[in-house]
């Protein structure tokens, strides 16, 4: 009635085709796209693999994909590039209320490699570390070390999150 769209993202979705195990979880999958199609309601349905992910000719996946073809349209995303990187650090640095140190903005730039989540946890990081009053040049001698970043936030995790996490990335069919 308020002509809204639900948009609903099933992220890192080959690794429904690549285990066996998973198999009901598409079953149930196969039937929420279903009757979501048969509603024709304003809800969108998405998926998201990895470049290069395919469908094994011996899924049942592959023969529902081929047959929405007429319902479906693929996106690529990208990496971000360089002036997309440079729009969201002036977008961060406004957000910080003062521009950004062209080193530090520098650093930023290459170690996020073009990934806008790694972009995103290193300004968070950056964000948090001026908030608390360190000035930025401070920051480029001791704290963009990345796999700093991602054990500080294992350290902050209970014994079963972090079970869970490693469980999760033992598990995953991608290294």
């Amino acid at each position: 009635s308020e002509q809204k769209v639900i948009v609903i993202i099933f992220d890192q979705f080959e690794e429904i085709f690549a285990k066996k195990e998973l198999l009901s979880l598409f079953d149930n999958i196969r039937m929420l796209c279903s009757a979501t199609d048969s509603i024709q309601e304003n809800i969108v349905i998405g998926f998201a693999w990895k470049i290069g992910g395919t469908i094994p000719e011996d899924h049942p996946a592959y023969f529902m994909w081929h047959n929405l073809s007429d319902r479906r349209h693929e996106f690529s995303l990208t990496p971000f590039s360089s002036s997309d990187i440079a729009e969201a650090l002036a977008i961060f640095a406004r957000e910080l209320g003062s521009p950004l140190n062209p080193i530090l903005k520098r650093h930023l730039t290459d170690h996020c490699q073009g990934y806008p989540w790694l972009l995103k946890k290193l300004c968070i990081h950056v964000h948090d570390l001026v908030r608390r009053g360190t000035d930025q040049l401070e920051i480029l001698d001791r704290s963009l070390n990345v796999k700093e970043l991602f054990e500080k936030d294992e350290s902050e995790l209970t014994a079963s999150e972090l079970a869970c996490l490693k469980k999760i990335a033992t598990d995953s069919p991608a290294d």
